[in-house]
């Protein structure tokens, strides 16, 4: 707490010394310079003056005399000269308080009516999808992909999508589920919420590549294929031919006419995030990179 006050006392004495500086038009090592200048070039000429004075009246030790008389004098001035700094210092430092406070009220009013529109913002956006964000584009090209998929699909074999994810892909994974299950046509598995309950599951999700989507699906599946393809061009998708055996797909799911079906796996490691993100990402940090 006091490295924190002494931070911000230190600030606050900076900031007004730079204020008086800038007031006056010199730095701090102008102002020095012409302090002493111009103390050396009155005590000078004061001494100048007095030792000639002595002179001309024919005193001894002249100059020893006009020093003695100037000793004063300059103390006088330096006093004089510190303290009407001081003052000055003083009365910038309340200006700097008093113009810090103008600008947090201001910062203050401007940050409240943008909350008040941020407010207004979220509102919408909580009750409905705005068709001018990215995920409106981003759910639209998911529902055509599973659509594609669906009038594809050979329609003589059932089809299952399973869905697994670890915690962090969680939600997004659940998403997809929950809009491709009524597109496809296609029995849905998973993800399940509680993941972290089972641990075979929990187990399972921790070998999934991070930032992916992994599709498992047999080689020859063309509806799969044509499923990444259009995945792909939204979220990060690869392809792989590696499928749970038969006995452990009965401990997965139970369907009618088991071991005639389709299987398509979808596998959301850590960290998938659509392409617009990653787009959008990039952008921010182009904005804001020092030139």
């Amino acid at each position: 707490m006091l490295n924190m006050w002494t931070h911000h006392l230190w600030s606050l004495l900076c900031r007004s010394w730079g204020n008086l500086l800038a007031a006056m038009g010199t730095t701090t090592l102008g102002l020095v310079i012409l302090t002493v200048v111009l103390f050396a070039l009155v005590w000078g000429l004061s001494v100048y003056l007095g030792w000639r004075k002595y002179r001309q009246a024919g005193g001894t030790h002249a100059l020893k005399s006009a020093v003695d008389d100037q000793i004063l004098s300059l103390q006088a001035w330096g006093i004089g000269f510190l303290g009407l700094l001081a003052v000055c210092y003083a009365v910038f430092i309340v200006r700097t308080i008093y113009i810090d406070h103008q600008n947090l009220v201001s910062r203050i009013e401007a940050l409240r009516s943008q909350n008040v529109q941020i407010a207004q913002e979220l509102d919408i956006h909580t009750h409905s999808i705005v068709t001018t964000d990215p995920v409106f584009p981003n759910i639209i090209y998911m529902l055509q992909a599973f659509n594609i998929f669906r009038h594809q699909h050979e329609q003589s074999r059932p089809c299952v999508i399973r869905f697994t994810a670890t915690r962090k892909s969680l939600p997004l994974a659940s998403m997809f589920a929950q809009f491709g299950n009524s597109v496809s046509g296609c029995t849905t598995f998973g993800p399940d919420p509680n993941i972290w309950m089972n641990p075979d599951l929990e187990k399972e999700a921790s070998g999934a590549a991070p930032g992916v989507i992994t599709l498992h699906a047999a080689r020859e599946n063309a509806a799969a294929n044509e499923l990444l393809i259009n995945l792909g061009n939204q979220i990060p998708v690869k392809r792989s031919y590696d499928l749970p055996s038969a006995k452990q797909r009965e401990r997965m799911y139970r369907i009618p006419n088991q071991g005639t079906e389709d299987l398509i796996w979808l596998e959301f490691g850590d960290d998938v995030r659509w392409n617009s993100e990653a787009i959008w990402e990039r952008k921010i940090q182009t904005e804001h990179r020092p030139s």
